[in-house]
């Protein structure tokens, strides 16, 4: 191959050259690699090539030569021998490679020439030491804090290209099984010259080995400090000796200038302070600053820099009584001011955001991340020695698999990965060993990584670098769910994971034969990442028993792979009840062997263990919240709907009397008391001329009015309300918190509101209101079920999802609450959510049996109807039972068998999807037979609607002695919209005689209250997709619609639209029955003058008994 070494500049020095090589795209004969791939809904090129993954193994390979090395090395022959174990040996030669590191970064990295930006990337001859090369290949594969640090701190790594893979692995070379890398003489000088250290790292230490160090109380810059000393008996405690050498937990020196007493804290709180004063001096000089680990939001991995600047001056603006005296540097006098202890600036800081009334996501999240950064020994955010120890489990596992996997199966697996990231945005996804191998292949890239994130994700996909082993279990357990689910076949069969039992669950799943799975070793879970909870919580310390306990068998019937030992059982899992500073090796109790493994839940160490970053119900305020989220809270659109409810329920009203349908009685809206009061205006409503006006017209129109205003002042609370809200918080995530009162009063206002006492706001039209809901809730079986309090119920089903959101709201308004997110998952809502979306349907499903009761139990109308509503409840709670039942088996296919997906070898989600479709189909067939009265649904019916139908009226009573009595539905004599549709089978002409036709539209019915048939099939196919998607937003396992807020709102007021249409032409159907029925004794009377009219507004608790009007026989 051709080789490229272009001069990087001008000059042709040795130590400015950057040597390039074209990528490797060539695939491996087993398997081609696709020339693009699809991630979300984009189609890029492969991320990572065969030969950056095959050079990683071989840097992989250099640094295992490099840890076998060390864990051999000979004792010294020229020191006292120091008897130390291969663990200890390798710890302490990490502590010593992130001193150099450290270096590295501030005399190479940050060199003068790259900050002029005369230099970019790292030339042949800045490679550092292998030993460095580990700890930032170990820093690489923290994105995130890598990102945080190139943005604040250190601007020259973002330039410098990553890790130099091509290069590095260029000038390895094998020998007797080993790989070591062999540096150039140019690397070596330049080493040498800018840190002034030797390019080879001792693979031993010993006690006389020393190192120099910067006191950070006077600024002396000759403290020289031995790595290692020998425990003396003071230092020996009751189990495990602690030394006091830089490499030791037990750190300590004394400053021979200023006498002072240094140890790894006074050296973290100096860093600290460092950090404070650049942070600062930049605000001073009124820059956008922000500290480490400020800029990330950690839940949605986006960056928020007017949040980072804005929650920094707070930190600063903070400790504002800090005396700034010339005679101390800036850094020394802030680090007095504390006493050079992290823990008091932390309590300092906190005390301010206390004074200043900010919310507790401040102190709880932002604060916390912020000392995280320091309270360890490394110069950047994370802690580079345990991440580089971590990963030697990594290099370990995939070195001993990778002679039999594929490199383009790891590229093809990888970009798979990334697209189920891709649809799964909030979930915590756990790689497999051979997908983690091109994660790390693609992290190493640094800022291209960043620029592919943000090209696919819109953020940078974080790779946490230390969570509980248990969350890891867990989040494993749920990737290989969703990847059975997207791909269609299993994602782990390397049998090393531990069976996880549900005695709670009633249902099983169907099983597969354990002896059809192929193991695949390579498939076993990434866990470098995972940590052990020291003296755990109850919960966690189940949690592992029962994953020690439990054990995958293979298909040859024994406990575990050869090769492989059970996963997420880390090897801290029997120190529960030690002392956290007795985990370690005993003797020399090195400061880096213990933290990077197991965080004790006895003590607050938070340095210990950074939670995971992805689960937003943790989210307290770095929160970057969708446009629609911070727009509409969940409170303000559920009363955004509620309002929707009332305005439409009044044009129902409204909108039935102008098209001739006599509402008071059609509903059973009765008269209850009449009184004295000036007559009213008469209406020019669709009545024929010699009709005289009746008291029903005038109820009507005060019905619908009475509705109108009160959603005018409904609307007027709520839109005001809205308004100051979001005026207040401009879509801002704390003051949303901050401010979460505003929708708790308005809630509060309208139910006050509702339940006032007083004679103002409509009491009557209020306090009937509530004795309809009541009458629905609690009346017996013997009392009478209203057609009105029939369509209060069946709205109320239409409102199932929005009756669980109050209360998702209350929670969130609670003080323990937070408006950023409606959590659903745990606790008390877990099991409430899904009763209360179930209530209305039970209501309902109560009426129809009381109808039936009533009946004598003869009326299988009422029986069937019942059953409609009972359909609702296995959906809700088999959706339930999926979101708290453990998935399906995870073992693969008998060769030879389709895969599907993982959801249809789900037995719960079988049941669950029946239920589904039956709910629907039912609910959809009921509405259009029984509800509105079509004979779409009916093929009996089919042969006689082309027949001769004999003449009958419908809808015109024939005329009574005295007064006549007004129809149901009123025909006009003139060419309008109230009158019958013509095309039907009886019409009115001028004279008002009922004619007949032979035919009427195919599927409808004879009597047709809109002209246009064409209406009534819109409205039937409307009802039919509808039925379906709010039959699945019933089921709340569905998570990846619920994070689609705007769509599940806009599917709520769908739902609600859909039930104002329904109800147009159930009374209207409702309208005809009773015509047919001949129901109109004591329908209506004259109007008298003087009279005042009171009308019920959803249904009169006084007044005969009557129940729902039976459907006519249709021939």
């Amino acid at each position: 191959m051709a080789q490229h070494p272009p001069g990087y500049h001008e000059s042709t020095s040795p130590t400015r050259a950057v040597t390039r090589e074209p990528p490797l795209y060539e695939p491996d004969p087993a398997l081609p690699l696709p020339t693009t791939f699809k991630i979300g809904k984009s189609y890029t090129p492969p991320l990572i090539s065969v030969s950056s993954v095959r050079n990683h193994l071989s840097v992989l390979g250099c640094f295992a030569t490099l840890k076998h090395n060390v864990e051999n090395a000979p004792p010294s022959l020229t020191s006292p021998p120091l008897e130390l174990d291969p663990e200890i040996k390798w710890a302490i030669y990490l502590v010593r490679a992130n001193d150099r590191f450290e270096r590295w970064i501030d005399k190479v990295v940050n060199c003068a020439e790259r900050q002029r930006g005369e230099l970019t990337e790292l030339t042949d001859a800045e490679i550092p030491p292998v030993d460095v090369l580990l700890l930032l290949h170990a820093y690489l594969l923290n994105p995130v804090g890598y990102y945080e640090d190139c943005e604040s701190r250190y601007p020259c790594l973002k330039v410098i290209g990553g890790f130099p893979l091509d290069r590095v692995a260029g000038r390895m070379s094998r020998d007797e099984g080993q790989i070591h890398y062999s540096p150039t003489d140019s690397q070596i000088e330049e080493w040498e010259l800018r840190t002034q250290e030797p390019y080879e790292l001792p693979l031993l230490t010993t006690i006389s080995d020393t190192v120099t160090l910067s006191c950070p109380m006077c600024a002396s810059p000759d403290l020289r400090a031995p790595w290692l000393t020998e425990p003396t008996l003071d230092d020996i405690g009751d189990k495990t000796a602690i030394g006091k050498g830089y490499a030791q937990s037990g750190f300590s020196v004394n400053c021979q200038a200023c006498g002072g007493i240094v140890t790894k804290n006074t050296l973290r709180a100096e860093r600290f302070v460092k950090e404070f004063v650049r942070v600062r001096n930049g605000i001073r000089r009124e820059k956008e600053i922000w500290f480490a680990n400020s800029l990330i939001n950690p839940h949605t991995y986006k960056p928020s820099p007017s949040l980072g600047s804005k929650f920094t001056k707070l930190c600063v603006e903070g400790i504002h009584d800090l005396d700034e005296t010339p005679r101390l540097t800036p850094h020394i006098a802030l680090g007095s001011y504390f006493g050079w202890d992290l823990s008091e600036a932390q309590r300092l800081i906190e005390a301010a955001f206390i004074r200043t009334r900010s919310t507790r996501a401040w102190m709880g999240d932002s604060i916390s991340r912020l000392f995280r950064a320091f309270r360890h020994n490394s110069c950047v955010s994370i802690d580079l020695t345990g991440a580089a120890l971590r990963q030697d489990k990594f290099t370990s596992q995939i070195l001993s698999l990778v002679r039999d996997v594929s490199v383009t199966d790891v590229i093809t697996d990888y970009h798979s990965f990334l697209d189920l990231c891709a649809h799964n945005s909030s979930k915590a996804l756990v790689p497999t060993l051979m997908i983690d191998l091109g994660w790390h292949t693609h992290m190493l890239s640094g800022e291209q990584y960043s620029k592919d994130c943000w090209k696919l994700f819109e953020k940078v996909v974080g790779h946490e670098d230390k969570v509980e082993e248990g969350k890891l279990a867990a989040s494993f357990d749920e990737t290989a769910r969703l990847w059975k689910s997207r791909f269609g076949e299993n994602y782990s069969t390397c049998g090393c994971i531990p069976t996880r039992q549900n005695s709670g669950s009633s249902l099983k799943f169907w099983k597969k034969s354990a002896s059809s799975s192929e193991s695949k070793p390579e498939t076993h879970p990434t866990e470098h990442n995972s940590i052990v909870a020291v003296n755990p919580k109850k919960g966690v310390a189940e949690n592992r028993r029962s994953r020690t306990g439990s054990v995958s068998v293979s298909k040859d019937g024994a406990n575990s792979i050869s090769g492989h030992t059970q996963a997420f059982v880390g090897d801290y899992a029997n120190t529960d009840g030690e002392p956290f500073s007795n985990i370690g090796l005993r003797g020399w109790d090195v400061d880096c062997v213990r933290q990077p493994f197991a965080v004790d839940s006895n003590e607050d160490r938070g340095d210990c263990c950074v939670r995971t970053m992805n689960n937003p119900e943790d989210a307290p305020f770095h929160v970057d919240l969708p446009v629609f989220h911070s727009s509409f809270p969940l409170p303000y659109r559920v009363f955004l709907l509620v309002g929707l409810g009332i305005f439409f329920w009044a044009a129902n009203l409204h909108v039935l009397h102008l098209l001739g349908i006599d509402t008071i009685w059609v509903l059973d809206l009765r008269r209850d008391k009449v009184q004295s009061s000036s007559p009213p205006t008469p209406l020019p409503t669709a009545r024929q001329p010699q009709l005289p006006y009746d008291l029903s017209s005038l109820e009507a129109v005060n019905l619908y009015k009475s509705v109108y205003k009160l959603f005018a002042v409904y609307g007027s609370w709520i839109g005001f309300g809205w308004l100051y809200f979001r005026l207040i918080t401009a879509g801002d995530g704390e003051a949303m918190d901050i401010y979460k009162v505003l929708p708790a009063l308005t809630g509060i206002g309208i139910v006050v509101g509702l339940v006032c006492p007083f004679n103002i706001m409509m009491k009557r039209e209020r306090m009937r209101f509530l004795r309809s809901l009541w009458r629905c809730l609690s009346s017996s079986s013997s009392e009478p079920v209203y057609f009105s309090d029939v369509i209060l119920a069946d709205v109320f089903t239409s409102f199932a999802k929005v009756i669980a959101d109050v209360w998702i709201s209350v929670c969130m308004v609670l003080p323990k609450g937070t408006l950023l997110r409606a959590k659903t998952v745990g606790g008390l809502s877990e099991s409430l959510v899904p009763i209360m979306m179930a209530l209305p349907y039970a209501i309902r499903f109560r009426q129809c049996m009381m109808e039936y009761i009533g009946s004598q139990r003869k009326s299988g109308r009422a029986l069937a109807n019942a059953i409609k509503y009972a359909t609702a409840f296995p959906v809700i709670f088999l959706s339930v039972a999926q979101r708290t039942s453990p998935t399906g088996p995870l073992d693969a296919k008998p060769e030879g068998e389709i895969s599907r997906s993982g959801y249809f070898d789900h037995k719960i989600f079988k049941l669950w999807l029946l239920a589904v479709v039956v709910n629907s189909v039912y609910s959809f067939w009921w509405d259009v037979t029984n509800d509105w009265g079509l004979t779409l649904l009916k093929p009996s019916t089919w042969p006689a609607q082309h027949a001769a139908i004999p003449p009958r009226s419908p809808l015109l009573r024939p005329p009574r002695s005295g007064r006549s009595s007004p129809p149901l539905i009123l025909l006009s004599r003139t060419n309008s919209s109230t009158g019958l549709s013509m095309a039907g089978s009886t019409y009115s002409d001028a004279d008002g005689i009922i004619r007949e036709r032979t035919s009427y539209p195919f599927g409808l019915r004879d009597n047709l209250l809109f002209r246009d048939s064409l209406v009534y099939y819109l409205v039937i196919f409307l009802n039919l997709f509808l039925r379906f998607t709010w039959s699945l937003k019933l089921s709340t396992h569905l998570d990846t619609v619920e994070e689609l807020e705007s769509s599940v709102f806009l599917m709520e007021a769908l739902e609600v639209t859909r039930r104002w249409v329904w109800v147009f032409f159930r009374v209207e159907w409702e309208a005809i029955k009773k015509e047919q029925a001949g129901d109109v004794s004591a329908r209506t009377r004259p109007y008298t003058p003087n009279e005042e009219i009171e009308f019920d507004l959803m249904g009169s608790s006084r007044g005969p008994s009557r129940s729902l009007t039976p459907d006519p026989l249709i021939k």
